[in-house]
């Protein structure tokens, strides 16, 4: 089915569905009708209503265009703080590494990097992997002392606390985290039980900055970004991606959609 958002039948719908949503967040109504005949935002209302069960999006817009109608229209899911943007680099060595916060949380303190980190272990389980959480570091166990390291501990502190199911580690350096070898010889007190394949870094330059390389440098197969944390499965693509990544993110978010109904 392909809809014509100027042409819908719902569409008078959604434009009074939209103000009443938006009204007290500068949105009259005049300007609610010019938002729904935009494509991403009447693409959440379809979802909101029921009509769709998610968002594929992004291949002719910038980033927030398509996370900012997400943020305002679906919303998070009940009991989730924040969104976070997660990178499936598929390696041919190790399997699935997650990487994360990748595209969304620009200043992160450590009771984002607890949310992120809780997030991604999670979403693992859509992929049926058992997530072993590295909470990165230029530091090891207090090898480095820097308010930045400081940051990451309490993140590690406050994610066990809260998560006491979880294997979960940190401060770790990455090359660590993943050599479970050098883990046990050298540090023989950590609590992962094998390599890392949930990768928490510390701000949002490292993530984008590693996954990049991964797929660059590394000649990965890289997926993403998975945007975490929404009420309804939404996916944003990169401006460049090509159609099998396409592909790729849309069986993603069908299995998304899958899981919520399950």
């Amino acid at each position: 089915e392909i809809v014509d958002p100027m042409l819908d039948a719902h569409r008078e719908e959604y434009i009074e569905r939209y103000f009443a949503k938006r009204q007290r967040k500068g949105i009259d109504r005049k300007e609610a009708r010019r938002h729904m005949a935009w494509r991403n935002h009447y693409g959440m209302m379809m979802v909101l209503g029921g009509r769709a069960e998610g968002v594929v999006s992004g291949i002719n817009a910038h980033y927030p265009e398509v996370i900012r109608p997400a943020l305002q229209i679906l919303g998070l899911a009940q009991g989730v703080r924040r969104t976070a943007g997660m990178y499936l680099v598929l390696h041919h060595q190790r399997g699935l590494l997650m990487f994360a916060d990748t595209t969304v949380t620009l200043d992160t303190d450590a009771a984002a990097l607890a949310d992120i980190a809780e997030m991604v272990a999670d979403a693992a389980s859509t992929y049926d992997v058992t997530p072993r959480v590295a909470m990165l570091s230029m530091s090891s166990f207090g090898s480095v002392r820097h308010p930045d390291v400081d940051k990451v501990v309490r993140a590690t502190e406050v994610l066990r606390a809260r998560r006491p199911d979880l294997e979960v580690e940190g401060e770790i350096q990455a090359n660590v985290a993943l050599d479970y070898a050098l883990q046990q010889q050298t540090f023989p007190f950590s609590r992962l039980t094998g390599p890392a394949n949930v990768l928490v870094f510390p701000n949002l330059d490292a993530g984008n900055i590693a996954y990049k390389l991964m797929r660059e440098l590394g000649n990965q197969v890289v997926v993403g970004p998975v945007l975490l944390g929404m009420a309804h499965p939404v996916t944003v693509l990169e401006r460049d991606c090509d159609v099998d990544s396409i592909v790729l993110m849309t069986a993603l978010t069908v299995v998304q959609a899958q899981e919520r109904v399950v």
